[in-house]
């Protein structure tokens, strides 16, 4: 149905990826998912991810859990050419 890969690097807490198979999607998974990493990150001060300018679904899962924009912008991040957007939230 999905997964969520984190890494604890120095400290800070990162959502590598996060996703969740199209048929499963709106039904909680994502939001699962997410309150699954966010717990097993708990001991960090901060946590961080990076998410597809497009992807306003998932922008707003993640709004929803507190995290926000950075500012920061990775152009190109994605093999299809789409933008990242960096937020953080806390641990």
């Amino acid at each position: 149905m999905g997964y969520v890969t984190t890494i604890i690097e120095n400290g800070i807490g990162l959502v590598m990826s996060i996703a969740v198979s199209p048929e499963f999607r709106r039904k909680g998974i994502g939001d699962s998912l997410l309150i699954s990493a966010i717990n097993h990150l708990a001991k960090c001060e901060r946590i961080w991810l990076l998410v597809d300018e497009k992807n306003a679904a998932a922008i707003s899962l993640y709004h929803k859990h507190s995290f926000s924009e950075t500012g920061r912008i990775v152009k190109g991040y994605y093999p299809n050419g789409n933008n990242a957007i960096e937020m953080a939230g806390m641990g």
